[in-house]
């Protein structure tokens, strides 16, 4: 709603009105995501409206209304939530060469349960996923443990291996969401 110095609305006023996200920690900063739909309007009657938006990333955000003229106008913060699970992605990639029998070293692979925008779903405490040998190779992945829950939406492996010197991959799987993600190493 656009203002005059009184308080009152101007209610002639068809101004044009831009929406933007920006980091609640500071009101200036422009948010880690993308907020989205129609960002631009011109006001009626001295109220602009908009309708359709969503934003990306999952953080604390306040939205940004500006016009020319105008002092520009932040809303209290908007916790934005992940949305809905949809896929398992790999945030740390096991190492990309390794000895055979012996535990991927440095990296062994961390597996997040994401939503379409890849922000972790933190709320998650009861995915187990399972990591296997997929499509490239012929040995079984080693380990000691080859499914865990996920705490906070992350799964985070150790001590896994492979026996034969060959180029493989690995398939991370929920089975309650289906085959989801698969990542290759050497």
């Amino acid at each position: 709603t656009l203002y005059d110095v009184y308080s009152n609305v101007c209610t002639n006023s068809t101004l044009g009105v831009t929406l933007s996200a920006v980091l609640a920690s500071d009101g200036t900063t422009a948010g880690g995501g993308t907020l989205n739909g129609t960002l631009s309007v011109n006001a009626v009657a001295g109220v602009a409206t908009f309708s359709g938006t969503n934003y990306t990333k999952a953080e604390n955000i306040k939205l940004k209304a500006t016009a020319t003229g105008t002092v520009s106008s932040l809303t209290n913060s908007i916790y934005m939530a992940p949305a809905a699970s949809v896929k398992l992605i790999f945030t740390t990639q096991p190492s990309a060469t390794a000895t055979a029998g012996v535990a991927f070293n440095p990296n062994q692979p961390i597996v997040a349960v994401v939503d379409v925008y890849n922000n972790v779903i933190t709320t998650d405490n009861q995915t187990q996923i399972t990591l296997s040998r997929g499509a490239t190779g012929t040995d079984v992945l080693q380990g000691t443990t080859l499914t865990l829950p996920v705490t906070t939406g992350v799964a985070t492996f150790s001590g896994l291996s492979y026996n034969k010197a060959e180029t493989m991959n690995i398939l991370a799987t929920d089975y309650a969401h289906g085959v989801l993600k698969t990542s290759a190493t050497d």
